[in-house]
């Protein structure tokens, strides 16, 4: 495996154990129960992890 390949694999596991972790600690409140990793406030999580995913060399030096 390569040291890329292993960072890019670390950076997603990071990424979806954040999720899961705010997930299990989500309070709800009067606009939702559930937590929404779809909406807007997510967006540039969501930016990175496609960035990880589809372009990795784009955050080497």
């Amino acid at each position: 495996m390569l040291k890329g390949d292993f960072l890019q694999e670390f950076t997603l596991g990071l990424i979806d154990r954040y999720i899961e972790f705010k997930r299990h600690n989500y309070h709800p409140n009067q606009n939702s129960r559930n937590l929404d990793a779809s909406t807007r406030a997510w967006d540039e999580l969501r930016k990175f992890q496609k960035l990880v995913q589809e372009s990795p060399e784009l955050l080497r030096d």
